[in-house]
């Protein structure tokens, strides 16, 4: 999937314009998982804005996110860093579904060549 599909699709899933936001650090001050966060949630927003979206589903901070939605609360923009983290995490889901598919097709795929060389002949 490239970048700017990605951005489009957080965009789509969540509603969540990241040029609302101010940066007043609101959020990330209200965020009880904060200190566990590699990357905190303002700099989330800002991220998504500049479409650096690959690099937030595999940062931690997404599996640290509460999703207590204190963020929103305290937003004054009505930013939501929380949903941004919620949909990266479904992304990554997505990818992992996608590709454990992928996995799964080529099992039986190697398992079917396999059992065709067995039983028709093969090789040098």
């Amino acid at each position: 999937m490239k970048n700017i599909d990605v951005v489009q699709e957080v965009g789509r899933m969540t509603g969540v314009n990241p040029r609302k936001c101010m940066r007043c650090g609101k959020c990330s001050a209200v965020c009880p998982a904060y200190e566990e966060m590699d990357i905190h949630p303002h700099q989330f927003v800002a991220m998504m804005e500049r479409g650096a979206v690959e690099e937030l589903m595999e940062s931690r901070a997404i599996w640290n996110c509460l999703s207590c939605m204190a963020c929103l609360e305290r937003c004054p923009r009505s930013v939501e860093p929380a949903r941004l983290v919620e949909a990266a995490r479904l992304l990554v889901y997505s990818i992992v579904n996608t590709l454990g598919s992928l996995e799964r097709v080529e099992t039986v795929q190697l398992q079917v060549e396999g059992e065709n060389l067995t039983e028709y002949g093969g090789g040098p």
